[in-house]
């Protein structure tokens, strides 16, 4: 070993483990992964659950935190775009996300997310699968034997996707609402990733006539442990309406939920909390749930003339409108309208980048450990040291 690398031990070895840790769970992803060949103690720690969740915890923050990632199809190409503005200002240009995985539209009709970095990405009718973009993982879902029979009958309505995770058992679920004909023949697919395999769930039989619907904006309506769709009904007294339910991701039960005093039809993710949107006029008012079944008005933004629709919420209760003419424009609590250009038929993330990983999670993956050390690495601890005249 050099000389140089026998200076860097040296100082290394000076510098607690615990300092070494929450130094790491502040830097970027793609940082980590390449720190992850230093050597086998930072491999070690930069995979280890705790140091997973530490760095979810630093980094998530919905009100100041989050990257603009945004879906849309692309005439030109036929295929589902997605890009990244790494300014939170958006003060610069989007980059296109490059990933091959994303060009097989078996796939990449619909996101779902994002929960933790992840993504669900699905098809129409019977293919999903999970992806972390800031670790470039995906994972094809498996198949069911229900869904192989009924591609084979050749009817499959729309999926309607759940994504959540379940506190008790520290794992991912994914829920798979099949609407059949006659509603009580509905099916219920729970998917959990630690033994990555689907089983039917049964639901209460009062809620077997339910039709449930997805955000129209693709909001993963997850919260404290349930995740939350809509479903339309019918009554003589209120005609045409809609409800809400949430599924419970620990006890994996169906309940319905109190709506709002006021006409809505979606749900979305509003500063971190199950909200809704009604359009009043040229006024857009947004209602939150802060607890269950219990809402409040939140804000009112506009005038906003020549709204086609609404397309997601924004950081620091920022929300995103598509134009009549097509273009996307975010609407700031303070009447602050910015324009970011033709975008058609977009769909709107606040991401967030995870080490989550994808993979085999009951811990058996083994992989090549480099103990290379990199000069990045020697000079940012060296530097560390120079500052704090504490270490020797």
């Amino acid at each position: 070993m050099s000389i140089e690398n026998d200076n860097y031990h040296h100082h290394h070895h000076h510098i607690p483990q615990e300092v070494i840790i929450e130094i790491l769970s502040r830097l970027p992803v793609k940082t980590l992964l390449k720190f992850k060949s230093v050597c086998k103690n930072w491999y070690a720690i930069i995979k280890s659950t705790n140091f997973i969740s530490k760095h979810l915890h630093n980094h998530y923050d919905n009100d100041t935190g989050g990257l603009l990632l945004i879906q849309r199809f692309i005439p030109e190409s036929r295929l589902y775009g997605f890009e990244l503005f790494t300014d939170k200002t958006l003060a610069t240009d989007s980059n296109p996300i490059v990933d091959p995985y994303l060009q097989n539209t078996a796939f990449a009709q619909s996101v779902l997310g994002p929960l933790n970095g992840l993504y669900v990405l699905f098809n129409r009718k019977d293919r999903l699968a999970l992806w972390n973009p800031a670790i470039r993982e995906f994972k094809p879902l498996p198949s069911h034997p229900i869904t192989d029979q009924i591609r084979a009958e050749d009817y499959m309505n729309d999926p309607t996707i759940g994504f959540g995770f379940d506190t008790l058992t520290n794992d991912y679920k994914v829920v798979w609402f099949i609407p059949r004909r006659p509603a009580e023949n509905n099916i219920f697919l729970l998917y959990t990733l630690s033994n990555d395999s689907w089983r039917e769930v049964m639901i209460d039989g009062s809620f077997s006539d339910v039709y449930l619907h997805p955000s129209t904006c693709n909001a993963n309506t997850f919260w404290n442990g349930s995740y939350y769709w809509v479903a339309p009904e019918y009554n003589d007294q209120r005609g045409n309406y809609f409800s809400i339910y949430a599924f419970d991701m620990i006890n994996e039960v169906l309940s319905a939920v109190q709506c709002p005093p006021v006409y809505f039809y979606s749900l979305i993710m509003y500063n971190d909390r199950i909200a809704t949107f009604f359009v009043n006029g040229m006024n857009i008012d947004i209602w939150v749930m802060e607890s269950v079944g219990i809402w409040t008005k939140q804000l009112t933004i506009g005038p906003l003339p020549n709204v086609r629709e609404f397309r997601g919420c924004w950081i620091n209760g920022g929300i995103f409108v598509e134009t009549n003419d097509y273009r996307l424009i975010l609407c700031n609590p303070n009447q602050e309208l910015r324009d970011l250009g033709p975008r058609r038929d977009s769909y709107i993330y606040i991401h967030n980048e995870s080490l989550v990983s994808l993979k085999c999670r009951n811990g058996n993956r083994k992989e090549d450990v480099s103990t290379d050390l990199v000069a990045p690495i020697r000079d940012f601890f060296n530097l560390y040291r120079r500052r704090s005249c504490i270490y020797g």
